[in-house]
């Protein structure tokens, strides 16, 4: 099995680390806890719903308050997309918005990341590696969720970009009352944006604390 005996637990408005060596399964439980993988066994409760047996149907409609953004920012993309239809995109999904409602929405979510309205127009590959992972991020947030899963969201880019992009990731939380779980090899971004931090190995949660308990006084 991939991924066993795993137990998370985020309180909202906080933010969990999961890290680990690659390959230990923190992708797989990112992709179980947002639907898009179903789990075997045990149970998957996010916002007080067990999710981990729902039908497609039923996830779609809860995935506007559950998202994820991932690691590769042009990969995200869909390279025949303009960027306002790519923000627009899981509005159009998910909500019954008019045109007037949708672009309105689109344009806020392009302020609060730092994205110029000049970009709506443009295509992913017309973007840099820093405005690509905005996009995304204001395509995660186009539709008020409550939680938030980051596969490490800056681990293709530059390290000043790095930087950018995880203070507009601190400041979107605080902001929105955010619930985020970052899944990093970076441990000092982890330590400095976590609460609590779980560490995996081939598969298992083998420790789990605060971020402070983790990392200066490390159980294995």
């Amino acid at each position: 099995k991939a991924v066993r005996n795993v137990s998370l637990v985020v309180e909202k408005g906080r933010t969990l680390g999961l890290v680990g060596e690659s390959g230990s399964g923190k992708s797989t439980v990112a992709r179980c806890i947002t639907g898009l993988l179903k789990s075997d066994s045990g149970k998957i409760v996010v916002l007080g719903r067990d999710i981990s047996q729902e039908s497609e149907r039923d996830m779609r409609s809860f995935r506007q308050d559950l998202q994820i953004v991932f690691q590769e920012p042009l990969e995200s993309l869909d390279p025949r997309y303009r960027i306002s239809k790519s923000i627009a995109e899981p509005l159009i999904l998910h909500t019954k918005l008019d045109k007037k409602e949708i672009r309105s929405r689109v344009l806020l979510l392009m302020k609060q990341v730092s994205l110029s309205e000049d970009l709506l127009d443009r295509f992913p590959h017309e973007l840099s590696g820093g405005q690509q992972q905005r996009v995304n991020i204001a395509r995660a947030l186009v539709t008020n969720p409550k939680v938030v899963i980051l596969d490490e969201p800056t681990a293709s880019l530059d390290v000043s970009v790095q930087l950018e992009i995880l203070e507009l990731l601190i400041k979107l939380q605080k902001d929105l009352d955010l619930t985020y779980i970052l899944i990093s090899h970076n441990l000092a971004t982890v330590r400095a944006i976590c609460d609590t931090v779980s560490v995996m190995y081939l598969g298992e949660i083998i420790e789990s604390g605060t971020a402070d308990e983790i990392f200066d006084a490390p159980k294995n």
